[in-house]
């Protein structure tokens, strides 16, 4: 869709680069790949399925055009440097897995990735707490923020990285 919305715009010179990162090497292999089960297409609307996949099999596999955009990273968003200067950052339902003490400082972090007017898009059951002052909200349904130009970074400090205490299981209440 992005690729689509800058090819329809007047900003032909524009570069997307996604920085699609996971802590789980198998995961970013998998994604790496590109090879996509008929089951996990059906969502995609037809007109963007017959641009950016071909079907393989029993599969589909992402265009090379795509996949070149893409950059696959192993990182640990509460123990490694964060990115700096990202436009969007995509967060959905990582947070809803760690205590709110570590959830307030990977949002931190986010608030320093992002450069001014930058955007957060969360997940359903995921909020801003205490960095909302931070924030716009572009879409409340969606959870769709724009960061403040005029918010000051926050200092980075080092985050401690979550036991297995921080973190909750699936369905575990907080």
């Amino acid at each position: 869709m992005l690729t689509s919305e800058l090819e329809r715009g007047e900003r032909n010179d524009l570069n997307l680069k996604v920085f699609a990162t996971d802590i789980d090497a198998d995961a970013l292999q998998l994604a790496a790949a590109g090879v996509y089960p008929m089951s996990a297409m059906l969502d995609i609307p037809p007109d963007l399925l017959a641009r950016y996949f071909t079907k393989d099999g029993d599969s589909y596999r992402v265009s090379e055009a795509l996949r070149r955009s893409v950059i696959f990273s192993r990182h640990n968003i509460c123990a490694d440097p964060p990115f700096n200067r990202i436009d969007l950052i995509s967060c959905r339902n990582l947070l809803i897995y760690f205590r709110p003490e570590i959830q307030q400082q990977v949002l931190g972090v986010f608030n320093f990735a992002l450069q001014p007017e930058g955007m957060l898009f969360l997940g359903h059951s995921e909020t801003l707490g205490d960095e909302s002052n931070g924030y716009r909200v572009l879409n409340q349904r969606w959870k769709i923020y724009r960061r403040i130009a005029d918010t000051p970074r926050p200092a980075l400090h080092s985050l401690s990285v979550p036991t297995r205490e921080d973190m909750r299981l699936p369905g575990e209440p907080e």
